[in-house]
Protein backbone atom coordinates (compact mmCIF):
# COMPACT_ATOMS: atom_id res chain seq x y z
CA UNK A 1 0.00 0.00 0.00
CA UNK A 2 2.86 2.42 0.79
CA UNK A 3 4.30 1.83 -2.66
CA UNK A 4 0.92 2.58 -4.24
CA UNK A 5 0.61 5.85 -2.37
CA UNK A 6 4.08 6.95 -3.46
CA UNK A 7 3.23 7.09 -7.14
CA UNK A 8 2.65 10.44 -8.80
CA UNK A 9 -0.81 9.63 -10.12
CA UNK A 10 -4.04 9.57 -8.13
CA UNK A 11 -5.15 6.23 -9.62
CA UNK A 12 -3.59 4.01 -6.92
CA UNK A 13 -5.63 5.83 -4.28
CA UNK A 14 -8.79 4.82 -6.12
CA UNK A 15 -7.65 1.19 -6.08
CA UNK A 16 -6.66 1.42 -2.44
CA UNK A 17 -10.07 2.82 -1.50
CA UNK A 18 -11.86 0.29 -3.69
CA UNK A 19 -13.90 2.90 -5.52
CA UNK A 20 -13.62 6.13 -7.42
CA UNK A 21 -14.12 8.35 -4.36
CA UNK A 22 -10.42 8.06 -3.51
CA UNK A 23 -9.49 9.15 -7.01
CA UNK A 24 -11.87 12.10 -6.81
CA UNK A 25 -10.44 13.17 -3.45
CA UNK A 26 -6.86 12.81 -4.72
CA UNK A 27 -7.70 14.78 -7.85
CA UNK A 28 -9.31 17.54 -5.81
CA UNK A 29 -6.33 17.71 -3.46
CA UNK A 30 -3.96 17.90 -6.42
CA UNK A 31 -6.07 20.67 -7.93
CA UNK A 32 -6.13 22.57 -4.65
CA UNK A 33 -2.36 22.34 -4.44
CA UNK A 34 -2.14 23.53 -8.04
CA UNK A 35 -4.13 26.65 -7.26
CA UNK A 36 -1.78 27.62 -4.44
CA UNK A 37 1.31 27.74 -6.61
CA UNK A 38 2.72 30.38 -8.92
CA UNK A 39 5.30 30.13 -11.65
CA UNK A 40 7.51 32.60 -9.83
CA UNK A 41 7.96 30.20 -6.93
CA UNK A 42 9.22 27.53 -9.29
CA UNK A 43 11.91 29.85 -10.62
CA UNK A 44 13.44 29.95 -7.16
CA UNK A 45 14.35 26.29 -7.60
CA UNK A 46 16.20 26.97 -10.80
CA UNK A 47 18.29 29.91 -9.65
CA UNK A 48 20.24 30.16 -6.40
CA UNK A 49 19.19 33.04 -4.22
CA UNK A 50 22.03 35.28 -3.10
CA UNK A 51 20.26 36.29 0.09
CA UNK A 52 20.52 32.76 1.44
CA UNK A 53 24.28 32.66 1.45
CA UNK A 54 25.67 29.13 1.23
CA UNK A 55 23.06 26.81 -0.29
CA UNK A 56 21.80 24.07 1.99
CA UNK A 57 22.05 20.44 0.82
CA UNK A 58 18.27 20.43 0.40
CA UNK A 59 18.53 23.23 -2.18
CA UNK A 60 20.81 21.14 -4.37
CA UNK A 61 18.61 18.08 -3.91
CA UNK A 62 15.49 19.98 -4.89
CA UNK A 63 17.25 21.36 -7.97
CA UNK A 64 18.39 17.82 -8.83
CA UNK A 65 14.87 16.49 -8.40
CA UNK A 66 13.47 19.24 -10.65
CA UNK A 67 16.16 18.55 -13.25
CA UNK A 68 15.36 14.83 -13.18
CA UNK A 69 11.68 15.60 -13.77
CA UNK A 70 12.53 17.83 -16.75
CA UNK A 71 14.84 15.19 -18.23
CA UNK A 72 12.38 12.33 -17.81
CA UNK A 73 9.06 13.94 -18.71
CA UNK A 74 8.01 11.04 -20.92
CA UNK A 75 8.87 8.37 -18.34
CA UNK A 76 6.49 7.03 -15.71
CA UNK A 77 8.22 8.54 -12.67
CA UNK A 78 7.22 7.84 -9.07
CA UNK A 79 8.02 9.79 -5.95
CA UNK A 80 10.15 6.85 -4.87
CA UNK A 81 12.22 7.16 -8.09
CA UNK A 82 12.83 10.85 -7.52
CA UNK A 83 13.56 10.41 -3.82
CA UNK A 84 16.07 7.62 -4.52
CA UNK A 85 17.79 9.78 -7.15
CA UNK A 86 18.38 12.59 -4.64
CA UNK A 87 19.02 10.30 -1.65
CA UNK A 88 16.01 11.34 0.43
CA UNK A 89 13.02 9.47 1.82
CA UNK A 90 9.75 10.06 -0.03
CA UNK A 91 8.33 11.93 2.96
CA UNK A 92 11.40 14.18 3.27
CA UNK A 93 11.47 14.84 -0.49
CA UNK A 94 7.85 16.03 -0.51
CA UNK A 95 8.37 18.16 2.60
CA UNK A 96 11.62 19.78 1.40
CA UNK A 97 10.45 20.20 -2.20
CA UNK A 98 7.26 21.94 -1.11
CA UNK A 99 9.15 24.12 1.39
CA UNK A 100 11.67 25.21 -1.26
CA UNK A 101 9.33 25.62 -4.24
CA UNK A 102 5.86 26.09 -2.82
CA UNK A 103 4.57 23.12 -4.79
CA UNK A 104 4.65 19.36 -4.49
CA UNK A 105 6.80 17.24 -6.79
CA UNK A 106 3.63 15.83 -8.38
CA UNK A 107 2.32 19.31 -9.20
CA UNK A 108 5.70 20.37 -10.53
CA UNK A 109 5.93 17.33 -12.79
CA UNK A 110 2.39 17.80 -14.07
CA UNK A 111 3.06 21.48 -14.78
CA UNK A 112 6.27 20.64 -16.65
CA UNK A 113 4.41 18.03 -18.69
CA UNK A 114 1.64 20.48 -19.57
CA UNK A 115 4.21 23.11 -20.61
CA UNK A 116 5.89 20.56 -22.89
CA UNK A 117 2.52 19.53 -24.30
CA UNK A 118 1.77 23.17 -25.10
CA UNK A 119 5.04 23.47 -27.01
CA UNK A 120 4.42 20.28 -28.97
CA UNK A 121 0.82 21.24 -29.77
CA UNK A 122 1.92 24.68 -30.97
CA UNK A 123 4.96 23.67 -32.99
CA UNK A 124 4.37 20.14 -34.29
CA UNK A 125 1.73 18.24 -36.19
CA UNK A 126 1.73 15.37 -33.69
CA UNK A 127 -1.63 13.94 -32.70
CA UNK A 128 -2.86 14.50 -29.15
CA UNK A 129 -2.10 10.84 -28.44
CA UNK A 130 1.48 11.22 -29.65
CA UNK A 131 1.90 14.39 -27.59
CA UNK A 132 0.53 12.53 -24.56
CA UNK A 133 3.14 9.79 -24.97
CA UNK A 134 5.99 12.27 -25.32
CA UNK A 135 4.88 14.14 -22.22
CA UNK A 136 4.45 11.16 -19.91
CA UNK A 137 0.68 10.84 -19.95
CA UNK A 138 -0.78 7.35 -20.19
CA UNK A 139 -3.26 8.29 -22.92
CA UNK A 140 -4.72 11.14 -24.91
CA UNK A 141 -7.61 11.18 -22.43
CA UNK A 142 -5.25 11.57 -19.47
CA UNK A 143 -3.50 14.47 -21.23
CA UNK A 144 -6.81 16.06 -22.14
CA UNK A 145 -8.09 15.85 -18.56
CA UNK A 146 -4.89 17.30 -17.05
CA UNK A 147 -4.62 19.93 -19.79
CA UNK A 148 -8.20 21.07 -19.22
CA UNK A 149 -7.67 21.22 -15.46
CA UNK A 150 -4.50 23.32 -15.78
CA UNK A 151 -5.28 25.56 -18.75
CA UNK A 152 -9.07 25.65 -18.88
CA UNK A 153 -9.16 24.32 -22.44
CA UNK A 154 -8.76 21.04 -24.29
CA UNK A 155 -5.50 20.30 -26.17
CA UNK A 156 -7.18 20.33 -29.59
CA UNK A 157 -8.83 23.68 -28.89
CA UNK A 158 -5.51 25.04 -27.62
CA UNK A 159 -3.75 23.85 -30.78
CA UNK A 160 -6.36 25.37 -33.06
CA UNK A 161 -6.37 28.70 -31.23
CA UNK A 162 -2.58 28.94 -31.09
CA UNK A 163 -2.30 28.09 -34.77
CA UNK A 164 -4.97 30.64 -35.66
CA UNK A 165 -3.17 33.36 -33.72
CA UNK A 166 0.16 32.28 -35.26
CA UNK A 167 -1.19 32.55 -38.80
CA UNK A 168 -2.96 35.82 -38.00
CA UNK A 169 0.30 37.33 -36.73
CA UNK A 170 2.18 36.07 -39.79
CA UNK A 171 -0.50 37.54 -42.07
CA UNK A 172 -0.24 40.87 -40.27
CA UNK A 173 3.55 40.82 -40.64
CA UNK A 174 3.25 40.27 -44.37
CA UNK A 175 0.55 42.90 -44.78
CA UNK A 176 -2.16 40.38 -45.67
CA UNK A 177 -5.68 40.81 -44.46
CA UNK A 178 -7.31 37.64 -43.31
Amino acid sequence: MTEQLSTLTPRPLARAAGHSAGWIIATELAELAAELIGGLVYLSVLTPQLSRGTPRPEDARVRSAAAMMRERLADPITLADIAAEVHLSVYHLVRVFKKETGETPYRCLTRLRIEEAKQLLRHTGLTVGQVAGRCGFASAGALSTAFLRHTGTRPSVYRNSSQSSYFASKSAECGYIR
